[in-house]
């Protein structure tokens, strides 16, 4: 079988193609895998806890790893790799599919191959259909060029894969479970209540013709943030783990320095995570999909944690409500944890709209190791 060798231009990672569906790196970061500590239980977003290593790695085999890929038709005219540019567009997809699977309720017996391949044909990179594909990193980077100049190549922040995922389910979604299903993006750190008031989709109660069950409603909630200046305060720490023990919880789009990753859950004080910075070859298109190798490269290998200390100090909080009892549960617990942790608690829930409208978001930055998005707000 023909070898391949390349250079990624911006992280150097030298690639050898072993074949179609596997690749290795000379390049890989290395993280201390979560440890088996005697009483200590993983705790998974959504407050779901798991003892002992083999239940973990179970579990953890079932979550979506997206990474970057390599050899997809050009996006913009040039683009074939988002390696170097696209680790929050690919945390950004890892919770999303989590979010859906939730949504789809997909969380006890089911057809996994069957329901991962539908859930993964929404992101394929090769999918030029965007009804088909909607959420794919080229329908991503279109949206952000269109709604934040943002031009393709360029960094997403947790802030701008919210309001561009937003943006493509207001667009509309060809699969109809997913057609009363609606993304809020919250970029100044304030859960708006008036919005999701107004905006939550309501339960349909017309019966399906073909699954005799009720139209899915349901929402993700998604708060950027900022956790400090040069790094997280400590006064943070517990609060953070507590979010992600929320019922609600999908997850945190975050990071290490300027490296994005996804957040899924916790052991003692250590966040557990996806990396995203692996290359791996674009499938072609969902054939790809229904092969178990090509599959499998949605399938996390290893696992790793983080001190907490290390996060990044900006991040994206996400949240999945099934309905409007789900968001006011969420929202009691919420009110609980601000008393609890008072002064420490860095989320706030605002009645009416802020006196504040956003006029321009900036391009992203790497300066120093704080990747945020600047904001340019003027009062109304």
């Amino acid at each position: 079988m023909e070898h391949m060798k390349m250079w990624g231009t911006n992280l150097a990672f030298k690639l050898k193609y072993n074949d179609t569906f596997s690749i290795t790196s000379s390049v890989r970061r290395v993280r201390t895998a979560p440890e088996s500590t005697a009483g200590t239980p993983f705790v998974i977003m959504g407050g779901e806890r798991i003892t002992g290593d083999m239940n973990f790695h179970q579990r953890y085999k079932d979550l979506f790893w997206f990474s970057y890929r390599v050899g997809f038709k050009p996006v913009a005219g040039r683009i074939t790799s988002d390696a170097g540019f696209g680790c929050l567009i690919r945390v950004a997809q890892s919770m999303l599919a989590e979010t859906i699977k939730r949504h789809l309720g997909l969380n006890g017996a089911y057809d996994k191959h069957k329901e991962r391949v539908r859930i993964l044909s929404l992101f394929l990179d090769n999918e030029l259909d965007h009804t088909i594909s909607p959420f794919s990193l080229r329908r991503m980077c279109e949206i952000a060029h269109e709604i934040c100049q943002l031009r393709p190549g360029e960094w997403f922040r947790g802030s701008t894969a919210s309001l561009v995922l937003e943006e493509a389910v207001k667009r509309g979604l060809k699969d109809s479970s997913l057609s009363n299903f609606r993304i809020f993006a919250f970029i100044q750190g304030a859960i708006e209540l008036h919005q999701l008031d107004r905006d939550m989709p309501h339960e349909k109660e017309e019966e399906s013709k073909e699954s005799n069950q009720k139209t899915e409603t349901g929402a993700l909630l998604m708060i950027s943030t900022m956790l400090g200046l040069d790094e997280v305060n400590p006064d943070y720490y517990a609060p953070i783990l507590d979010i992600l023990a929320l019922p609600q919880s999908v997850g945190i789009l975050g990071g290490e320095g300027n490296k994005a990753l996804y957040f899924f859950g916790f052991q003692g004080d250590r966040l557990l995570f996806l990396d995203p910075h692996y290359v791996q070859p674009a499938l072609k298109g969902i054939e790809d999909l229904n092969d178990p190798r090509g599959l499998g490269t949605y399938e996390p290998h290893g696992s790793y944690s983080l001190e907490i200390r290390r996060m990044q100090t900006s991040v994206t909080l996400c949240f999945y409500v099934q309905n409007r009892a789900d968001l006011d549960d969420l929202i009691a617990r919420m009110r609980q944890l601000e008393e609890q942790h008072q002064d420490n608690w860095f989320l706030s829930l605002i009645e009416g709209p802020l006196d504040l409208s956003l006029i321009h978001i900036s391009e992203p930055t790497r300066q120093a190791e704080i990747s945020y998005a600047v904001f340019c707000l003027k009062k109304k």
